[in-house]
């Protein structure tokens, strides 16, 4: 059985939103490198972005779609 996130018809989700400020590619990034031990407030600096905006792409709260 798949699991499938529901999203909103017509609604923008990841890098294709014009606020994005992370790429899948970034998101993937973030995500090997706290696993290997970097903290939230050095991968917030390394990419620009707000330490809870890395916590959420950590815990799957944002960019769910990327696994």
């Amino acid at each position: 059985m798949t699991s499938r996130i529901p999203v909103r018809p017509h609604h923008v989700v990841g890098e294709k939103h014009h606020k994005a400020k992370l790429t899948e590619q970034d998101v993937r990034i973030i995500r090997f490198l706290h696993d290997d031990g970097m903290s939230t407030r050095e991968l917030a600096r390394k990419f620009d972005v707000t330490q809870r905006a890395i916590y959420q792409v950590v815990a799957f709260i944002s960019w769910r779609h990327i696994l």
